[in-house]
């Protein structure tokens, strides 16, 4: 009622106001951003845990199940996943839309932390972190050739990933399907048995042995030496 009796009584003052208006309307239209994958922050949290070696069942029944039922008393959780493999876990915990994604965050390694002591002895630490479609790969490059993975994987990793990484905004260069070098240990059952010896205590010799122990320093007037054993 009110704008029929203005723009009755003031006519040109409606027609400035409707004008600036459309002005306005114009110029944010001309600067509204378009962007085909939005800021956005999904509340989905991962959990990723590892112990080399083990089977799926023992993978299940150690890891995944205990985390399962310890986050899943977290409030504001919308839907829990779990998928058990061969030497890893991975639980994937989406929670309601009104959870804050920080605070979600940190109950879920708090929940984790009560059953970590319960894990077996060789499981490596959870690798906890939210989904982050930023972090997702925006470049992807492919070597090959005539020459073996691994030696493909040490050009790989000298003339490219050390080279991207000192690119300006570059946040991370991973690898995928890479060969580095390795040792494969085939043991002898029969010969373990008549030794009285296990797989653990074979694989904890190894690991004593692959070390560096200091030696010596000496210094000097003009010149220092130091010394360095490996016991590989």
């Amino acid at each position: 009622m009110i704008l029929s009796k203005v723009s009755v009584n003031r006519p040109v003052f409606a027609i400035m106001l409707t004008a600036a208006i459309v002005v306005t309307g114009w110029f944010s239209y001309r600067q509204l951003g378009l962007d085909l994958m939005p800021k956005t922050d999904p509340p989905i949290v991962n959990v990723s845990v590892s112990l080399p070696g083990a089977s799926a069942e023992e993978i299940e029944t150690e890891i995944t199940k205990p985390i399962e039922e310890a986050v899943n008393t977290i409030n504001g959780i919308d839907e829990l996943r779990a998928s058990s493999d061969e030497g890893s876990a991975r639980i994937t915990i989406t929670f309601v839309l009104e959870r804050n994604i920080e605070s979600a965050v940190q109950d879920v390694r708090d929940k984790v932390a009560t059953v970590v002591r319960s894990f077996p002895r060789d499981t490596l630490p959870p690798v906890i972190q939210k989904v982050d479609p930023d972090a997702a790969p925006v470049l992807t490059l492919v070597v090959s050739g005539p020459r073996p993975a691994r030696e493909l994987t040490e050009i790989a990793d000298r003339q490219i990933k050390q080279v991207l990484e000192t690119v300006e905004d570059v946040g991370a260069v991973t690898f995928i399907g890479d060969r580095h070098r390795e040792i494969d240990l085939l043991l002898n059952p029969d010969r373990l048995n008549a030794y009285g010896l296990t797989v653990d205590q074979v694989q904890q010799a190894v690991q004593r042995q692959d070390v560096e122990i200091p030696g010596l320093h000496l210094e000097e007037l003009t010149s220092e030496v130091v010394d360095r054993r490996d016991t590989r």
